[in-house]
């Protein structure tokens, strides 16, 4: 148990200090003492400690594989690809699921369009395709933990903008979706390639490639064999 505690020590600070600052309970009260830029400084602090502390449980945990191994590679290689394209996607336009942003019908544009979390997708996609190669208690906790972050986020963000702005988030909700291409499927939105455009799609594409030529040297291991 000892060779464990970092690692869940650092996941219950990391997760578990997400969970407690977003109630809305607990986030009220802070936020009224501290004051929204004084909540985000001890939210953000919380979650770089927790993190690191993670970071560092899970390179000292021992791990006896369960499923996985470097037969099943591909299937983080693949679905990498699309998360960079939704991260870069994520920071490079008007997000009204980020902080301090506004939302209304004209914001579903861009890679909004296909998802209205695109960065929590790329977290999902990063952690599930990890969790498929790497299946041991260790990267259960890390992995695992950050897809369900990354999936329960989404719904509460939803939770809090629908409470923030009403008319605005309602607006935005009716041409979006949480489920990728979703929204576009059903007729709410379209597809328009030329909103995220080839830039964006280089700039992920150089991403991709600089996470897999680091990988090696900051996770020991290479991701294509």
């Amino acid at each position: 148990m000892d060779e464990l505690f970092h690692l869940l020590a650092g996941a219950l600070v990391f997760f578990g200090g997400h969970l407690l600052l977003s109630a809305p309970s607990v986030r009220g009260r802070l936020v009224a003492a501290l004051s929204e830029r004084g909540f985000l400084a001890l939210y953000s602090t919380v979650a770089l400690i927790g993190l690191i502390w993670l970071g560092y449980g899970y390179a000292v945990a021992p791990g006896e594989p369960w499923w996985g191994g470097p037969g099943l590679a591909i299937v983080p290689l693949l679905l990498m690809a699309p998360a960079a394209l939704l991260y870069v996607g994520a920071f490079s336009q008007k997000n009204p699921t980020s902080v301090g942003q506004s939302a209304d019908a004209d914001a579903a544009r861009g890679i909004l369009r296909i998802t209205r979390h695109p960065f929590l997708w790329a977290m999902a996609l990063w952690a599930a395709g990890h969790l498929v190669v790497n299946g041991d208690l260790p990267s259960l906790v890390l992995f695992g933990g950050i897809l369900a972050l990354a999936l329960i986020g989404m719904r509460e963000i939803d939770r809090k903008s629908r409470r923030r702005d009403p008319v605005g988030f309602a607006a935005f909700e009716a041409r979006t979706s949480v489920v990728p291409f979703a929204a576009i499927a059903q007729g709410r939105n379209r597809l328009v390639w030329s909103e995220i455009g080839w830039g964006r799609v280089a700039i992920a594409a150089l991403l991709y490639a600089v996470l897999i030529a680091l990988h090696p040297f900051v996770i020991g291991v290479s991701p294509v064999g």
